[in-house]
């Protein structure tokens, strides 16, 4: 079985995509306390839930989901030994990416 790249792995793996999309989408903190702290308005009564309810609740489980997928990256990343042209291609790209985050800090 051929192993994929370090390269590969963060261009593709599904740790940099959740994280991609989290800093693009970002996470609504107030809505997400909102709804955990919203109860119906008499103890057994039964209240329609709205589809942005739903919604909310799907994404913050996809998100719960990408981020277990995502330790398990990390574990497999950690666990693997790494080629040493992989650790070269794996170190420049987190150096690459502190730099542009430095960048975008620094403006």
């Amino acid at each position: 079985k051929e192993r994929k790249s370090a390269g590969w792995a963060l261009k593709n793996s599904e740790f940099v995509q959740f994280h991609k999309q989290l800093e693009t989408e970002g996470l609504d903190l107030a809505q997400v306390i909102g709804e955990a702290t919203s109860m119906p308005e008499k103890p057994g009564s039964i209240r329609r839930t709205q589809s942005i309810n739903l919604s909310s609740s799907v994404q913050r489980h996809s998100i719960f989901v990408d981020y277990k997928s995502f330790e398990r990256s990390v574990t497999s990343l950690l666990a693997s030994m790494l080629q040493p042209k992989e650790l070269d291609t794996l170190l420049e790209e987190i150096v690459k990416k502190s730099q542009t985050e430095e960048e975008e800090d620094a403006e």
